[in-house]
């Protein structure tokens, strides 16, 4: 069975059954993100962020502020849940 065959077949299935399958996929893919090492780089900057947050330094935005400005440049051109 090729991937077509199988997307055919998955979305063919009731509800709960496709829900099932969605959930067990994101969890696979959210613990081989987790399982991602992060080089040395990527830690000093994830550092370098936090410090400047906690210092006051960073500037943050609601997150109700970023999905308005994203909705406001980009409306009804792409199909993101904000």
């Amino acid at each position: 069975m090729d991937i077509e065959e199988l997307i055919h077949h998955i979305v063919t299935l009731p509800i709960q059954d496709r829900r099932k399958i969605i959930q067990v996929v994101l969890k696979t893919i959210e613990q081989e993100q987790n399982d991602v090492e992060l080089t040395e780089q990527k830690q000093a900057t994830i550092k370098r962020r936090i410090d400047e947050i906690e210092s006051r330094e960073a500037t943050l935005i609601p997150l109700s502020e970023v999905k308005n400005e994203m909705r406001k440049r980009f409306p009804k051109k792409h199909h993101y849940p904000l």
